[in-house]
């Protein structure tokens, strides 16, 4: 998908309003000078999307960077989780994570038929 430095929409994680960003990639670098496909970010609750991948790709990179949000928001940002850990992870927010991550999807496919 081709979208241009742009708002796409808000998402809720409970209780935390994120603010969805699609952004050339040469604007999707971090402090580090890594340039990645997805940010998403805690002191400003952005989740920025790179507007240079096909579509199935920006479908993945979607999922994967509100899952980051869950995980900030609920537990924290932890980065090392057991298998039961994971498991209880996905049990409680999978469905929520698919529901905010399908009106992204929606927003960027009525974003493509203007």
């Amino acid at each position: 998908m081709k979208i241009e430095e742009k708002y796409i929409c808000d998402i809720e994680t409970f209780d935390e309003k994120w603010e969805v960003f699609m952004k050339p990639n040469n604007n999707m670098a971090t402090p580090d000078g890594k340039y990645y496909n997805g940010l998403t970010i805690l002191e400003t609750h952005e989740i920025h999307l790179s507007s240079d991948m096909d579509t199935y790709r920006l479908k993945e990179v979607v999922y994967h960077e509100v899952t980051h949000a869950f995980n900030m928001s609920m537990y924290g940002n932890k980065r090392d989780f057991t298998d039961e850990e994971m498991c209880d992870f996905i049990g409680r927010y999978g469905y929520h994570i698919n529901k905010q991550s399908q009106k992204i999807i929606k927003k960027l496919e009525e974003a493509q038929d203007v």
